[in-house]
């Protein structure tokens, strides 16, 4: 039932991010992912109490956290998984994280882009 749960609220999340992307074309493309990353962690922060509290249990947190916001925009994940290390006081793991997570994803992006034109000029 978990994976249901994810996978219907990951195609709504899909869906809202292709909406989005599709109706917000007056912003340029990056302030719209910028809007949907904000309002991602908005309603992210909103579930996490909720859960908390114990008001939405875990099916709502797999239905609405990790399927339809996780899909809507993973920034919102990444911005829940630094407030519980900051509130556990782990600040080096949080730091890290940051740093890991930017500077390595866009490392490893820019070394893709690089690497794939190369081998496709060599293909071509």
């Amino acid at each position: 039932m978990n994976y249901i749960a994810v996978a219907v609220g990951g195609s709504l999340g899909a869906l809202m991010r292709y909406a989005a992307s599709q109706y917000m074309t007056a912003l340029p493309a990056y302030w719209s992912t910028a809007l949907v990353n904000v309002v991602g962690s908005l309603l992210m922060g909103i579930l996490w109490v909720l859960v908390e509290r114990h008001i939405a249990n875990e099916s709502m947190r797999l239905l609405l956290g990790v399927g339809l916001l996780g899909s809507l925009t993973t920034f919102s994940t990444f911005s829940l998984d630094i407030i519980l290390l900051i509130n556990q006081s782990q600040w080096v793991n949080a730091i890290l994280y940051i740093l890991v997570s930017l500077i390595l994803s866009l490392g490893v992006m820019i070394g893709a882009i690089i690497l794939t034109k190369q081998l496709l000029q060599v293909i071509h």
